[in-house]
């Protein structure tokens, strides 16, 4: 729990190791992220940050450690944990499924709102491109 804040912790790691044979991917990490808080995982490739969020989502168990999901054993209570989960993975494609008016109306939902772009103005800008 982040005594800190106050709150309990969407996601607690406990020293969490994970190794593939001699090889040490993610080295005794600890972290706790309060609940309404985002964080991004940053550095050089080989860090182990896909190896800790493959732990967290249960696609890699790890050496040693323990993982909260909102109090939720992740190794333990694979299944209930795994529905406070959510994954994306990095090289997901698949706007090519969808007409450009909707990827485009993900977009605003997403990222556009935060420069102040209206759905409206947008697809009257869509409009005027076909």
């Amino acid at each position: 729990m982040n005594e800190k804040l106050g709150g309990q912790a969407i996601l607690e790691i406990k020293n969490l190791t994970k190794k593939y044979g001699t090889k040490t991917a993610v080295d005794n990490i600890s972290l706790s992220i309060p609940k309404g808080t985002f964080y991004g995982l940053l550095g050089p490739n080989g860090a182990g940050k896909s190896t800790t969020i493959h732990c967290i989502t249960g696609i890699a168990q790890p050496t040693s450690g323990q993982i909260l999901v909102d109090g939720i054993d992740v190794v333990k209570d694979y299944k209930q944990a795994r529905t406070k989960v959510g994954l994306s993975p990095r090289n997901l494609t698949w706007t090519f499924l969808l007409p450009p008016s909707s990827w485009l109306t993900i977009w605003v939902a997403t990222t556009a709102s935060r420069r102040r772009c209206v759905k409206g103005e947008l697809m009257s800008s869509l409009l005027v491109l076909t």
